[in-house]
């Protein structure tokens, strides 16, 4: 049994992600980030798509993050489309960061999990 088959939070690692802290301008944000996931084969089929212009602090001005969100998720969080899932879900591991909602943060060498 997988990670997956036990999530608290299905489909929580497939939305509301940055991609790997990259910027894009804020004048043309959407634009940019479906080019940015054409490029990387984000876009085959249309799975993931620019949600929202991220705004924060620490961007270089001018430029924003942006979050994203897969178009296949079902309504139970799970993808609809497994078998022709980008590759960049097929290297996901479950549990290797944050979004995965049983993502173990450790403090000092000990797993702290926590809750969504």
């Amino acid at each position: 049994m997988s990670t997956c088959d036990t999530c608290t939070h299905p489909g929580a690692c497939c939305s509301g992600f940055t991609i790997g802290g990259k910027h894009f301008n804020i004048d043309n944000w959407k634009i940019e980030a479906e080019n940015f996931m054409e490029l990387y084969g984000l876009y085959y089929f249309k799975p993931v798509r620019p949600l929202v212009e991220q705004l924060s602090s620490y961007p270089p001005e001018g430029k924003t993050l942006v979050q994203f969100d897969c178009e296949r998720l079902g309504a139970d969080g799970r993808c609809t489309d497994y078998e022709n899932r980008p590759e960049t879900c097929r290297v996901y591991e479950a549990k290797s960061d944050p979004l995965c909602a049983m993502y173990e943060h450790q403090l000092k060498g000990i797993p702290i999990r926590v809750q969504r």
